[in-house]
């Protein structure tokens, strides 16, 4: 399932129409300049919801076909690369071992005793770990190959 066709569900979920997208909806709205459209910016396509209200308008108005598929997504070519210099990334896997060493004590409670600390410490230092990761994906990190805009 390609993202336009989870946008389009999501939209008819909230209410909206179904030959639209909710990055459309949200831009006609509130504006292409309101927090949703930034991160859609941001994470999809810059001006991705603008670029979503002028597909919509020209199907609705007949200047486009609409059976005609919409563009499809494309990543980073180098996400492997892109993933392992992440920050988010790194600190998801250490929340993950965190978690995994209290479930390890749920599983087998005689290896608390082996534990450096107590599962509490474990637990809050997880959680600690995935806040943290949900804001690394909003701090700019060093472009990884020489292009100016190699992580976007």
């Amino acid at each position: 399932m390609n993202f336009y066709r989870l946008s389009g569900c999501l939209n008819r979920l909230c209410g909206g129409r179904g030959d639209q997208t909710f990055c459309a909806r949200v831009a006609e709205r509130y504006g292409s300049q309101c927090l949703f459209c930034r991160l859609m910016s941001r994470l999809i396509e810059p001006d991705h919801c603008a670029l979503q209200l002028d597909k919509w308008h020209a199907i609705r108005n007949g200047w486009a076909d609409p059976s005609a598929p919409l563009a499809i997504t494309r990543f980073v070519p180098n996400w492997r690369t892109v993933l392992r210099h992440s920050y988010s990334l790194h600190l998801n896997a250490g929340s993950v071992v965190c978690w995994l060493a209290i479930m390890l004590d749920y599983v087998w409670p005689f290896t608390a005793d082996y534990l450096p600390f107590q599962p509490i410490v474990f637990g809050l230092l997880g959680g600690a770990l995935a806040i943290a990761a949900i804001y690394a994906r909003f701090v700019l990190q060093p472009p990884i190959s020489g292009a100016p805009n190699a992580n976007r």
